[in-house]
């Protein structure tokens, strides 16, 4: 099975999470319609905007 990084932005409590938590994410795109299990393997936090970008390894 192929692996790909995905760029995933969550609303302010994604800091909670660390470097190789799991998410699961679910998006109506990208093959990710019924949810995949991902580990955070980068977190940039972005205050501008109040959000925490994942880069995610599926």
């Amino acid at each position: 099975m192929p692996r790909f990084i995905y760029e995933v932005r969550v609303k302010a409590l994604g800091y909670r999470l660390r470097l190789n938590d799991t998410v699961r994410v679910t998006y109506g795109r990208y093959g990710l319609d019924g949810g995949r299990t991902m580990r955070v393997i980068g977190l940039t936090l972005d205050g501008a905007r109040n959000e925490t970008i994942l880069e995610c390894l599926a």
